[in-house]
């Protein structure tokens, strides 16, 4: 077993145990939209970054094996701000209209968005210049 410490507290986990699992398995939540526990551990969206109290280092939390030691920070203004620039730069890239996707209520994305009180991408990526000159087919909007 190893200790280390999330936000204050000290915690015992399992050796091997990446930090997202260690603060799941003590109700601290992380957030995080490409981790699927036992489909994928990509670590593609960042969204999952932690700090390390001692020495400011970022890590991702689905893909960083805790160690011995360890402590953590799962919210601060630097990592809200980082969150804040990573949803904003997969928005930029994403579908914008939330009322007509079928996840709408449901959605992970849209739900980081609301809790981080991000409401527009700053930039357009190129899926949106793409779907912008695609034709519109009329019996999707009578659903």
């Amino acid at each position: 077993m190893l200790n280390i410490t999330i936000n204050k507290v000290d915690y015992e986990v399992g050796e091997n145990t990446t930090i997202l699992d260690a603060a799941r398995k003590n109700g601290i939540d992380i957030p995080t939209l490409c981790y699927m526990e036992g489909v994928s551990d990509i670590g593609m969206c960042r969204l999952c970054m932690v700090e390390e109290e001692d020495t400011g280092k970022l890590y991702a939390a689905c893909r960083t094996k805790v160690r011995e030691g360890m402590k953590l920070i799962t919210e601060s203004e630097r990592l809200t701000s980082h969150r804040v620039s990573m949803l904003k730069l997969i928005l930029s890239n994403h579908n914008q209209d939330c009322m007509s996707c079928p996840a709408n209520g449901t959605c992970e994305l849209q739900n980081l968005c609301n809790r981080y009180n991000v409401g527009h991408a700053d930039h357009t990526g190129s899926r949106v210049k793409i779907e912008n000159k695609l034709p519109i087919e009329e019996s999707l909007h009578k659903l």
